[in-house]
Parts: C-alpha cells; structure tokens; sequence
C-alpha cells in the first residue's frame, strides 16, 4: 500500500468514527469498523495497516473499560478529521456510481489475523482523576461559577490533555452537548476560563481552538473541588473582575491569622472581593493543602497545620 492509499483509508476510519460514535468519550466497536469496512469490499490486511498508522501517528485511542473494545478519535485525529473534510471540499465535483454492497457472511467478519493493539501510550496525566463521573452544573437550573470552572474542565481531563495541547472548538461543544448542558452556559464558563488565565483561543485554518495553559492544567491536575465550595456557590449573574490564581491564592490565606477555624460568613465579611472570587480562592487553598475544610456541614474552614 502507498502512503496515499493509507491516508484515504485512515480518513475514511476517522469520518466512521465521528458519524457513527455513540458520543466522543466512548466512540464505536471495533466490530463496527470491521463490518464497514467488509462493506467497502476492502481488503482485511487494508484495515490493520490503517488501523497501525492511525494509532502510531495518535489520531485515534482505544476507550477504557468498555465491552467489547471500543475505539474513539483523539483531539489530534479531529484535527485530521478537519484537514480531510476542507480537502474534499476544494475537490471538483464528480459523479460517481456506488459501490455495490457485498453480502457479509460470517468467514468474512472473522478474520484470522486479529486486529491490532495499540501502542502503549506514554503521555503526562493529571495527578489526580475523579474516581466517578460528576456533574457540576445542573442544566435545568443557572450554573455557578466555580461549577462552570469544574464541568468544562471534566472535558479536559477526560480527553487526557495538558498544558499546550489545543482542543478543537466543535469537539468542546458537542461533549457540552453530550454531557446534557446548555450552549448558553458553555459560552459563560468559557469567559470565565478566559478571565481565569486557563484557556486561550486561537484559530488554525479558519478553525477555533482552545488551548489548555499551564495555570489550567494546574487547577485541573489538583484535587476535585469540594462539594462544600460547590454547595456555598450561588448562580452567576455576571463574570466579575478577578485575580490571577497566586494573588488570590495569597489574599485568601491573609485572612487566617492563625489556626483558628473561621465560618465563611466570617470570611465573606473580611474579603475585599465578590463571593465567587472568595470561593474561587478557598478552593485553591484547599487544591495546594494550604487550608482545610474542617467542618463540611457548617463550612468552616481552617489554616493546614
């Protein structure tokens, strides 16, 4: 095979993956491909030289524990994905008659060569991973800040990105999409992560991207965000003024003069800031071991020994 032959299969794989997948994060059988592929009276050899380059050249990764075996687009094999769709269009139209379908019988759909495995993946991971999936923003009601904060950074962590790597725009909303949540609210926690310092925009062929920066991944590799934060947040009204994460971070412990536990409505009557900005440190606080929560029901909240 050429390596021409080898790209037009591989795109071909990654348009089934994107049309076909139930959702990002868990994508399609492997079974699935084969029984397209069968289709296209293609032969089997064909789909594991396909299958190698796109799992060595990292555009698509095996989903973890799901039976039988699944396969998903990375956000590099989205990337391709857009690269090959823009390709056909500034093809010339052509007419062309359809293949005719091959009846599929059960020695073509096992073949005696099994699939290939993919390779060991060697990348950097956050530190820590929530160990069930979590919701932070309830779509039937106004989202919060620090919910905002947390739920679009789920998607971040679930497509194992760090600090530099770009996630295509129409990928972020479709997982927004697939995850139950609202358009409006992913546009607000957007600017949110903007004025935080944890994304950047960019735009690559007339496609926007959001980058991960290093203070994002920060935030992102440092333990989930307590439910006691969570429950204290009240529904944003507006994106207000806020502090880079060190200044915040430090302001916050300003208010400890010592080990003494404080309430957060005492907290709230020493802070210069809004609400959110207040929350949005003590979970930084909480994130670095510098401040614990030392009573969850009443919020109180105490300097680390």
């Amino acid at each position: 095979m050429t390596d021409d032959t080898i790209e037009e299969d591989a795109d071909d794989l990654l348009h089934w993956l994107n049309a076909h997948s139930v959702s990002i994060s868990d994508g399609i059988p492997i079974s699935m491909i084969q029984l397209k592929w069968v289709a296209t009276r293609r032969r089997h050899e064909q789909l594991k030289v396909s299958l190698e380059w796109l799992f060595s050249n990292g555009l698509i990764m095996m989903t973890p524990d799901l039976t039988p075996p699944h396969v998903r687009l990375s956000p590099l094999g989205f990337e391709k994905l857009l690269m090959a769709t823009d390709s056909l269009r500034s093809r010339p139209a052509e007419v062309t008659m359809p293949l005719p379908i091959a009846p599929l019988v059960p020695s073509v759909l096992q073949p005696s060569a099994p699939l290939p495995r993919p390779p060991p993946v060697v990348a950097t991971k956050p530190a820590a991973e929530p160990t069930t999936p979590t919701s932070f923003v309830d779509p039937t009601k106004p989202p919060t800040e620090i919910g905002l904060r947390n739920q679009i950074l789920t998607i971040f962590r679930d497509l194992k990105l760090v600090a530099g790597q770009q996630l295509i725009a129409m990928t972020l909303a479709r997982y927004w999409q697939e995850m139950g949540q609202r358009g409006e609210h992913l546009r607000s926690g957007i600017d949110v992560m903007l004025r935080d310092g944890y994304l950047e925009h960019s735009v690559k062929r007339y496609e926007n991207y959001w980058l991960l920066t290093p203070t994002g991944f920060a935030y992102l590799s440092a333990p989930i965000s307590a439910s006691t934060l969570l429950a204290l947040a009240r529904p944003m009204t507006e994106i207000a003024v806020s502090e880079k994460d060190g200044v915040l971070r430090d302001k916050t412990l300003s208010l400890f003069k010592s080990n003494t536990p404080l309430p957060f409505t005492a907290l709230e009557k020493l802070w210069p800031l809004g609400r959110d900005a207040l929350i949005h440190g003590l979970d930084l606080c909480c994130k670095s071991g510098d401040l614990e929560i030392a009573d969850a029901e009443a919020a109180l909240f105490g300097k680390r020994r």
